[in-house]
């Protein structure tokens, strides 16, 4: 299984890196696809504070409040993410 296989990488990767935006974006997307929302919101703002002015980050904490019932907040991060692009 290939999220399994992510997660043990990523979580590697935060292991020797805390901060590591790339390590976060990666299990946050991880954590999207277990559909562990709430989880995944907590790591996409880590590297939302690492990098704010990635699209990247702000476009996939929206799918996380999207899919969470915050649809204010998934407006409000899509709308961010589509000013930086």
């Amino acid at each position: 299984d290939y999220i399994k296989e992510a997660e043990i990488l990523a979580k590697q990767l935060l292991v020797v890196d805390p901060n590591n935006e790339h390590g976060l974006q990666l299990y946050g997307l991880i954590l999207y696809r277990k559909r562990n929302y709430l989880e995944s919101i907590e790591i996409q703002k880590r590297a939302i504070a690492l990098n704010e002015s990635n699209a990247e980050n702000h476009s996939n904490i929206a799918l996380s409040y999207l899919h969470s019932g915050q649809l204010e907040l998934a407006r409000t991060a899509i709308e961010k993410s589509l000013s930086l692009t």
